[in-house]
C-alpha cells in the first residue's frame, strides 16, 4: 500500500498558545487521495510556570515538589477546552468539556498499571506520573484527538471529503492542571501553560472509490447538577445514538487550582436508578438498579462499560477502588434510535451524611451517536 505522511501547523499560526487561545486546523486533500481512518494525530510541546506568594508575576518553573498534575486519564487533552469539526462546510460536530470524555474513554480500555507503564501513552502525557514530564521545561505531547475526523468508519477519499476544518479553544490554566497538595502546605497561588510547535499529522492513501456513505462516531454534550436525593436527568437525542454515559463532578471543584476539573467524581450513598425512553417504565432495563435493596454500584458499573464500547478485561471502571476514586460513572447502551427523550431517575439516601442539596454535583451527560456522509 501506498502512503503518504502530512502535516500541518494552525492557520492562526503563533509561536505559542496560552489559555483560551484559539487553535484551527484545515485540511485540504489532495486529489486522488483519502486520509487514513484513525491516522490524525496532534504534537507539540507544553511548558508550565508558576506564581508563588513570593513572586506574584508569576513565569517560574514548576519543579518536582509542586506535584503539579493533568488528569491521568485524559493526558495532553486537557489542554483543549472545547471542539467543532466540519466536512465541506458542515459542522458535524461541537462538543464541550472536552476532556471529560477523553478521560472517560481512557478509563474503559486501559488498567491503571497499562496506562501509566505503556509507551503507546506515555506520549499522551497519561498515567500517575505525568507530574514528572510536567517539570520539563518544555514536556513533548503526542495523542490521537478524541473528534469524529478520528472516529470514522472508512477512510474519507478526496472526491467526498474535499476539506476538514478542526476548531480548538485551549483550556484555562485552571481546568487544565491541579495542585496535588494541601492548600495550607503549598505556596502556589496560579499556574500558566504554553504550548509551541503545534502541528498536525495524517497520513494519506491512494483513493479507492466508495459509494457508500461513511459514518461519522460524534460525541454531545448536556450538562445538568443533580440538587437533591430525588434527580431526574432528561435529554433528547436529535441524532441516531446508541448509548449515552454519565460522570460527575462537585461544583465546588471546578476551576479550584487544588482539585482536578475533570475528575470523574464518586456519587455517594445511591440507592435507586432507572432509566427510561420516552417517560416510559420499559426502558433499555425492564428493571430499576437498587429495586429491592439489591447492591446499585456493581450493575452501575457494567452498564456504564457497556455505554462505553469499553473492554471487559481491561478497565478502571469495575474496580471498586478506582470506581470510588475518580472512574466513577453510570450510562447505558440502547438499541439504535433517533429523537428519543432518555430520561435518568436518580434515588440517594435521603439521610446521608454527604448532603447533597449543600453539596452539589454537575452531571456531564454525553450521547453517543452518529451521522452519515
Amino acid at each position: 500500500m501506498v502512503m503518504f505522511y502530512n502535516s500541518a501547523q494552525p492557520s492562526n499560526i503563533k509561536d505559542t498558545y496560552t489559555q483560551h487561545n484559539q487553535v484551527d486546523w484545515l485540511i485540504r486533500q489532495v486529489p486522488g487521495r483519502e486520509i487514513v481512518a484513525g491516522s490524525i494525530r496532534m504534537t507539540g510541546n507544553v511548558t508550565i510556570t508558576k506564581a508563588t506568594t513570593g513572586t506574584p508575576a508569576g513565569g517560574l518553573p514548576v519543579v518536582l515538589g509542586d506535584a503539579v498534575f493533568i488528569n491521568p486519564y485524559a493526558g495532553a487533552n486537557v489542554f483543549i477546552s472545547n471542539v467543532s469539526t466540519s466536512v465541506n462546510d458542515r459542522v458535524i460536530e461541537s462538543l464541550a468539556q472536552y476532556p471529560r470524555i477523553c478521560s472517560m474513554d481512557t478509563q474503559a480500555r486501559y488498567t491503571m498499571e497499562e496506562l501509566t507503564s505503556s509507551s503507546e501513552t506515555i506520549t499522551e502525557l497519561k498515567g500517575n506520573n505525568n507530574n514528572v514530564a510536567l517539570c520539563k521545561p518544555s514536556a513533548p505531547f503526542s495523542f490521537f484527538p478524541n473528534i469524529c475526523l478520528n472516529k470514522t468508519s472508512a477512510n474519507l477519499g478526496s472526491s467526498k471529503y474535499t476539506f476538514c476544518k478542526i476548531m480548538m479553544t485551549l483550556s484555562s490554566a485552571l481546568e487544565a492542571l491541579y495542585v496535588s497538595q494541601p492548600v495550607d502546605t503549598s505556596d502556589i497561588t496560579s499556574l500558566a501553560f504554553s504550548i509551541s510547535n503545534l502541528q498536525l499529522h495524517w497520513q494519506e492513501t491512494l483513493e479507492v472509490k466508495n459509494p457508500n456513505p461513511v459514518v461519522f462516531n460524534i460525541n454531545y454534550l448536556v450538562t445538568q447538577t443533580v440538587l437533591s436525593s430525588n434527580s431526574n436527568l432528561n435529554v433528547v437525542a436529535p441524532n441516531p445514538y446508541d448509548s449515552v454515559s454519565v460522570s460527575f463532578i462537585q461544583q465546588l471543584h471546578r476551576n479550584n487550582l487544588y482539585y482536578d476539573s475533570n475528575m470523574c467524581e464518586y456519587l455517594k450513598d445511591i440507592q435507586r436508578v432507572e432509566f427510561t425512553i420516552n417517560n416510559s417504565a420499559y426502558g433499555p432495563l425492564t428493571y430499576a438498579i437498587g429495586q429491592g435493596g439489591s447492591p446499585a454500584y456493581q450493575d452501575l458499573a457494567l452498564n456504564y462499560l457497556k455505554s462505553l464500547n469499553g473492554d471487559p478485561d481491561k478497565n478502571m471502571i469495575v474496580n471498586r477502588l478506582l470506581s470510588e476514586n475518580g472512574t466513577f460513572g453510570m450510562g447505558m447502551a440502547y438499541s439504535s434510535a433517533q429523537n428519543d427523550k432518555l430520561g435518568i431517575a436518580l434515588t440517594l439516601n435521603a439521610n446521608s451524611t454527604f448532603p447533597i442539596s449543600t453539596q452539589r454535583f454537575d452531571a456531564c451527560i454525553y450521547i453517543n451517536g452518529y451521522m452519515a456522509l
